[in-house]
């Protein structure tokens, strides 16, 4: 039997398949278009099956002129993709539906194929000779609120398989969508993806900008809905950084419209939504979020003050002495240094002897965080600064170890599957207590991060000069191209530049 053009069979229901040229591809959204027919008859499904064809070649023709501008050419889109879409999750509905509802839905999915394929020939008709319509079609056939239910596609379901397909190892990334997800829908709506527009992606952002710095957390401590709190915003209110709204929110939802142009676009996802155009505006710029250098001034009261003192002088408290030290000694992150496995991440290098921390995500860790870095170059061997082994740390991670524990600090609980919350809190705190605390815009010490800029403040203007950037997980300029095939610093030159750093201070 002759193979008939765009007509496939799967299981014992015929469909409708036609590729997509490749110079069209991205106009269209796919790779592909493929439509159940809705019957098991073949001599019912071939004339469908050319008609479709047909039609779908008339939209290529279109999308091929090159004087049809934008506007046009989306009006065209969003009607064709929504005559022309997959029904895949209408038959598979169908399955789970009770026999009395099935026959009526096969009669429905035949009624609106014939009522689509001729909506779609009247939008090809406006610039093109209509086609010859089959004794069978009946343009005017009216589709049920069953058909309909059973069709849409909701924001939600884009999102949960988005989230689903993403790379979990990613996991800084994706605790980003966990927290831009439920905002998102929360603002939007969970509405059918083929309603949405463009508006609803920019009124998200300028909402976005009217929240507070952690404001998931005021939103507990109130108890309030959180489009209550942004609609409390004045242009007094302090708002998240711009940064945070670039790198969280513009880059979760940007990564979302990839994933939904291309595995939605058949069901009516708008491939002309965009986050062109998404501005900060915010109440707070970047340049007066930056951390300063501690001056060795404050680093002498902190560390030789009497809070920490007796912190280091007692067991029980002994922890609170060694984060903000080992902050200072590697300038690491705090996330990065809380989720340390002591069993596992902090090391003797059998060839030189050098102790190191091991800041990455490919060992276990403790089972109530998943441990993360900023980005693949952020994965370092840190030696341990000789500071810290003069003060004892090593005792203390003996300790730790004998323990068995899995995080360096297992007195500070975890909180959302990270390590530092509770730990980055605390810091905050003590220096608010001991008034070191400074909200200078452009030369803040508010919290941890303030270490990672004293170590490379103090590399910077050491004589000679040192780039720390091997010890702070920084790339600089280099690719990470160029960094796989160098690889890192051998452990012992990182030591003799560790070492080298001009602290201008002794813990």
């Amino acid at each position: 039997m002759a193979q008939t053009p765009y007509l496939v069979l799967r299981g014992n229901t015929f469909y409708f398949r036609i590729d997509v040229p490749s110079a069209l591809r991205v106009k269209v959204g796919a790779r592909e278009i493929v439509r159940t027919l809705s019957t098991q008859d073949r001599r019912v499904a071939v004339p469908r099956a050319l008609e479709l064809g047909a039609i779908a070649h008339q939209l290529f023709t279109r999308l091929r002129d090159p004087y049809m501008t934008d506007y046009a050419m989306m009006q065209l889109l969003e009607q064709a993709r929504r005559k022309l879409r997959s029904d895949l999750r209408a038959d598979e509905a169908e399955d789970d539906l009770a026999d009395a509802h099935r026959q009526r839905l096969r009669e429905v999915g035949q009624a609106r194929l014939e009522a689509e394929n001729g909506a779609l020939r009247d939008v090809l008709s406006r610039q093109a000779p209509p086609l010859a319509a089959p004794s069978y079609v009946n343009a005017t056939a009216p589709l049920s609120p069953v058909a309909e239910a059973v069709a849409v596609v909701k924001l939600s379901e884009v999102i949960n398989h988005f989230l689903k397909t993403f790379d979990a190892d990613k996991k800084a990334m994706m605790n980003k969508f966990n927290t831009v997800m439920p905002l998102l829908l929360a603002k939007v709506g969970d509405k059918a993806i083929r309603s949405l527009r463009q508006t609803d992606l920019n009124d998200f952002f300028a909402f976005v900008c009217k929240l507070p710095p952690r404001w998931s957390d005021v939103v507990k401590q109130r108890k309030i809905n959180v489009l209550k709190l942004a609609a409390e915003a004045t242009p007094q209110t302090v708002t998240i950084a711009k940064k945070t709204f670039e790198s969280t929110y513009v880059a979760a939802v940007s990564l979302l419209l990839v994933s939904a142009r291309r595995d939605w676009a058949d069901d009516g996802f708008p491939i002309g939504i965009t986050i062109k155009g998404a501005s900060y505006t915010g109440t707070q710029k970047d340049a007066g979020k930056k951390q300063r250098a501690f001056t060795t001034a404050e680093l002498e009261r902190l560390f030789h003050g009497p809070e920490l003192i007796a912190f280091r002088m007692a067991p029980s408290e002994e922890h609170k002495f060694w984060l903000p030290a080992i902050g200072l000694c590697t300038g690491a992150r705090v996330n990065e240094i809380c989720q340390l496995n002591p069993q596992l991440d902090l090391l003797k290098e059998s060839e030189s002897g050098i102790w190191h921390f091991w800041i990455t995500t490919e060992t276990d860790g403790d089972d109530g965080i998943d441990k993360t870095v900023k980005k693949d170059s952020s994965k370092r061997k840190v030696p341990i600064h000789q500071m810290l082994m003069d003060a004892g740390f090593l005792v203390y991670l003996k300790r730790m170890q004998a323990a068995g524990v899995k995080r360096l600090f297992p007195e500070w609980e975890p909180s959302r599957k990270r390590a530092s919350p509770a730990a980055e809190k605390w810091f905050c705190a003590l220096l608010e207590s001991m008034e070191l605390r400074d909200e200078t815009p452009g030369k803040r010490i508010v919290g941890m991060h303030a270490f990672r800029s004293t170590l490379l403040h103090r590399a910077k203007n050491s004589s000679p000069r040192l780039d720390a950037g091997e010890i702070t997980g920084h790339v600089g300029h280099v690719s990470e191209v160029q960094r796989g095939y160098e690889g890192q610093l051998e452990l012992l030159n990182k030591q003799k530049l560790l070492e080298a750093i001009d602290f201008k201070f002794v813990l």
